[in-house]
């Protein structure tokens, strides 16, 4: 049985409609967070971590994925938006170094019952870069503990 860590790594995100957490016949909620905080607030830190810097404490650097932004948990560039959404957005300073934001869940107890099934969903808006998009590289993740 695998233990599921939710794991949104993004880039850039603009929302711009609010996703509500949909009813799917023959499944119930296990958990879930429509992120309805105040703007320009972080994330309920009870729901999730926010990591910073370049890599976990005695982990490989940039993430083991080579990615060159630091995390931050500044609401540049993590935040609500106070209307059912959470950006993400990615920063590039004067000196040409990027700064992003990583979250994960606290829980990483989500399982299925034995011989059932789970539905893991999120929605993300990304924003149209005309083809310029190089190293653009948003994630909603799934990772096993075992």
């Amino acid at each position: 049985m695998y233990t599921l860590n939710a794991l949104a790594a993004l880039l850039y995100v603009l929302p711009v409609t609010q996703a509500h957490i949909p009813k799917i016949r023959g499944f119930a909620v296990t958990w879930a967070d429509d992120f309805n905080g105040r703007r320009n607030t972080l994330p309920d830190p009870d729901n999730w971590i926010i990591d910073t810097g370049t890599s976990y404490n005695g982990g490989p650097a940039q993430w083991g994925t080579g990615e060159i932004q630091t995390y931050t948990n500044d609401i540049k560039n993590v935040r609500m938006n106070g209307k059912g959404n959470l950006q993400i957005t990615a920063i590039r300073n004067a000196a040409g170094a990027w700064t992003s934001s990583r979250i994960e869940t606290h829980r990483t107890d989500f399982t299925a019952q034995p011989g059932g099934k789970m539905i893991i969903q999120g929605s993300l808006k990304i924003p149209d870069l005309n083809g310029h998009g190089v190293g653009y590289w948003p994630a909603f993740w799934t990772l096993g503990a075992e």
